[in-house]
């Protein structure tokens, strides 16, 4: 069985959020489910950020305003250059909180 390219499907889904093809809230709950299933993964540090970024894709700025979605570099690759996979949070977003769709 092939294993899994989650670097490219972060990258995909970072792409889609930024051109408006998907909305805050379902780049959220894929990211949210990605890292809830992958809690035994060891991610490298780009597709933790990008995995990070998304989940908080639907979160509010201020009352019915969304944050601004996560930009992609000319690289394609999101957040910092720079990898902390070792530092993955213990718990995820509190999926009861107000969301952007």
């Amino acid at each position: 069985m092939a294993e899994r390219d989650y670097r490219n499907e972060v990258h995909q889904h970072l792409k889609l959020l930024a051109e408006g093809a998907i909305t805050p809230g379902t780049a959220a709950d894929w990211a949210s489910t990605v890292m809830r299933e992958g809690e035994d993964i060891d991610f490298d540090g780009l597709t933790w950020d990008g995995l990070d970024q998304l989940t908080g894709a639907d979160l509010l700025e201020a009352p019915a305003s969304c944050c601004t979605p996560p930009r992609i570099s000319a690289t394609g690759s999101a957040g910092s250059s720079g990898g902390m996979p070792d530092r993955q949070p213990t718990a995820l977003r509190d999926v009861s909180s107000p969301v952007c769709d």
